[in-house]
């Protein structure tokens, strides 16, 4: 929450985040249309130490 301390107004915000398996990613993606769904290390493609461990998600969409 922010509270503007001058005028007492609230702001709420909130963040959720659901985990999936690579195949529950691929399931959900190819549901919504997506085609050649691919899931990578990195940006490049391979591990790559340089950058950081989150998983890259590729999709095609007809």
């Amino acid at each position: 929450m922010i509270i503007d301390t001058a005028t007492g107004d609230v702001t709420r915000h909130a963040q959720s985040n659901q985990a999936y398996t690579d195949e529950q990613f691929r399931e959900i993606l190819t549901e919504a249309g997506f085609e050649n769904v691919r899931l990578l290390p990195s940006l490049i493609g391979v591990v790559d130490e340089s950058q950081s461990t989150n998983l890259v998600v590729v999709g095609e969409k007809p």
